[in-house]
């Protein structure tokens, strides 16, 4: 039997959700084991985006449980010729529960979340992606870019 699957914005009461999600998800990409307190770290820091509005998402439920979410977390930046407002998205925590991969959910979930940073007045949405996931973004609309570059300071 095939339930419907519900999209919904994120609310207060996702948070640990969004965080068990994310630290699921870290655990699936990280190759060492995840440090002491990232969990709480990330409630947190959830909590906080989330209440001060710059934290925004969706999530996918099938009989009342969440099985994907995607989270953007808005910030300003400079303005420029392409974002004239300064207001920029990054798209975080992008992720399905294994058992529910495959079935098209976030390929659904996706254009919600991206409508919501567009209603929230950004005018772009960064991300990170692991290799396999990047041809569903560029359906999405997304593009590689090549002048992205990084450096850790811990």
């Amino acid at each position: 039997m095939n339930s419907e699957i519900i999209f919904r914005n994120i609310t207060p009461a996702d948070v640990d959700t969004i965080t068990r999600m994310r630290l699921m998800m870290l655990d699936e990409v990280t190759e060492e084991p995840l440090p002491a307190g990232l969990g709480e770290n990330v409630r947190r820091f959830v909590w906080n985006q989330l209440m001060s509005g710059s934290c925004i998402g969706a999530v996918a439920e099938i009989d009342g449980e969440v099985v994907a979410d995607a989270v953007i977390y808005l910030y300003d930046t400079m303005p420029d010729e392409v974002n004239l407002r300064g207001v920029t998205a990054i798209l975080y925590n992008v992720y399905t529960l294994p058992r529910f991969r495959g079935r098209g959910i976030m390929a659904q979930l996706l254009p919600e979340v991206i409508q919501l940073a567009r209603e929230a007045g950004a005018a772009e949405i960064q991300m990170l992606a692991e290799r396999k996931a990047i041809p569903l973004y560029e359906r999405m609309g997304f593009r590689v870019s090549d002048q992205m570059m990084k450096m850790d300071l811990e």
